[in-house]
């Protein structure tokens, strides 16, 4: 969910910082909503001026339940950030640590997999590199047999909810049940989850600059980066002087095209961590949602520096 659109606040609390009285902190609660077929119903929180205002939705049973727990999130979230501050947050008395909430271990609360990758993609909308309906991206759910949570073909990135989520099978064709449209490279996903075994989740951005570069360096079949330090966020890397190849594949609408091209590049590096498709976007995958994640921020800021750094010939469009 995009934290702007946390709902209807059917709460909120404001609390200073002792060493700067001028910042607001603002805990804040949406309205319960049912999310599930079973009836369970979510209660949304979002911190703000915090550093992360990205809203999670908090699931129970019923109402009751998810807003009993979203205090309690709300509560765990806040006493975690007092004791990083040493006391400073402020709700009534300066010098009171008790910030009037209830806590509880936050490894108690159940986030689903579908709420964890509709936050994840609106992150990634925010950074500019999914915007409108662009991009496509999934979690593996089983193996035997594959099942693939994937979004559904048209959905704008900036408001997914679980419900534009959609379950497939190693085909990419919905299962038994799903009558959502998947996205129409949800064919790559399932070749990508097939041939790397351990991409627990698989992100398809559509950014400016690997855009871009997809297209520039086509013709190469791919780019080599190589000499930044941020290269370690991809995993496995250890040194700036490791060399980290991105193959580029020529767009095609033809899915099979495109996953005979997946096949044959796995076939030759199997230790790749993405590949652009020329003029089209990035495609990478980590174990975790977290780490898949991150590969696309680790890419990005590296595609930004050697587009920086690329001199591209002007738009031609052909008659």
């Amino acid at each position: 969910m995009n934290p702007k659109e946390i709902g209807t606040i059917i709460a909120e609390r404001q609390f200073t910082l002792s060493d700067n009285p001028d910042r607001i902190i603002t805990a804040r609660m949406g309205m319960p909503k049912v999310f599930s077929d079973n009836g369970d119903y979510c209660c949304p929180i979002q911190v703000l001026g915090a550093g992360n205002d990205r809203v999670l939705e908090v699931g129970g049973v019923d109402a009751v339940q998810a807003i009993d727990l979203a205090l309690k999130a709300l509560g765990a979230r806040l006493w975690s950030m007092q004791k990083e501050s040493g006391g400073k947050i402020v709700w009534l008395d300066e010098g009171n640590w008790d910030l009037g909430l209830p806590m509880i271990n936050m490894n108690q609360i159940e986030v689903s997999p579908a709420h964890s990758l509709c936050a994840c993609v609106a992150e990634l909308n925010r950074h500019g590199w999914c915007q409108g309906t662009g991009g496509n991206f999934s979690i593996v759910t089983e193996r035997d047999p594959l099942r693939i949570l994937i979004t559904q073909s048209g959905k704008e990135k900036g408001s997914l909810t679980p419900e534009d989520l959609v379950l497939v099978d190693s085909q990419g064709k919905p299962v038994e049940g799903e009558t959502g449209k998947p996205s129409a490279e949800t064919l790559l996903h399932a070749v990508i989850a097939e041939l790397w075994e351990d991409a627990g989740c698989i992100l398809h951005t559509h950014s400016i600059w690997n855009t871009l570069l997809g297209e520039h360096f086509v013709d190469r079949a791919g780019m080599t980066i190589s000499g930044y330090e941020m290269l370690k966020g991809l995993e496995g890397v250890k040194t700036h002087e490791h060399k980290v190849h991105v193959p580029i594949l020529p767009n095609t609408q033809d899915m099979q095209d495109l996953s005979e091209q997946i096949r044959f590049r796995h076939s030759r590096n199997r230790d790749l961590h993405g590949f652009l498709i020329a003029g089209h976007g990035l495609y990478t995958w980590g174990e975790t949602l977290e780490q898949a994640h991150r590969h696309v921020e680790i890419f990005e800021f590296l595609f930004e520096l050697v587009g920086r750094r690329t001199t591209f010939r002007p738009y031609n469009p052909s008659p």
